[in-house]
């Protein structure tokens, strides 16, 4: 049996990455630092939000969740992935770009599909 602290590692950092991006994509674009990683912008919000799915995936494995309920819990969070472009219309310097959020939902289905294969696989304990 896990202690409850162990067990809520994976809900710990699950919330701490979601925080992380919404506090990143408000900071203001005059305000970013200017870094060559991130010139690959897409490849990066894929990243992201694909880091956020296998988050999900692992706390959704700890607590058992049967497949249906997985993939539909991915129904809300491809929302979030479109409110948080969304926000950054009222962020100066920042734009909304359909094509930012098809990487977001990008990173999201393929984080759902490392999910997949996984599902079969016990959590450790």
């Amino acid at each position: 049996m896990t202690s409850p602290k162990k067990s809520n590692l994976s809900l710990y950092l699950l919330i701490g990455w979601w925080c992380i991006i919404w506090i990143a994509s408000s900071i203001p674009s005059a305000n970013l630092p200017d870094i060559q990683v991130l010139s690959w912008d897409k490849l990066a919000h894929f990243g992201i939000y694909f880091v956020l799915g296998c988050l999900l995936n692992w706390r959704m494995k700890e607590k058992n969740y049967p497949l249906g309920k997985r993939s539909l819990i991915y129904i809300p969070v491809l929302v979030t992935a479109l409110l948080d472009e969304l926000h950054q219309k009222y962020i100066p310097g920042r734009n909304v770009c359909v094509y930012d959020f098809l990487a977001n939902a990008a990173g999201l289905i393929g984080a759902w599909i490392v999910g997949l294969f996984n599902y079969g696989q016990r959590a450790e304990s």
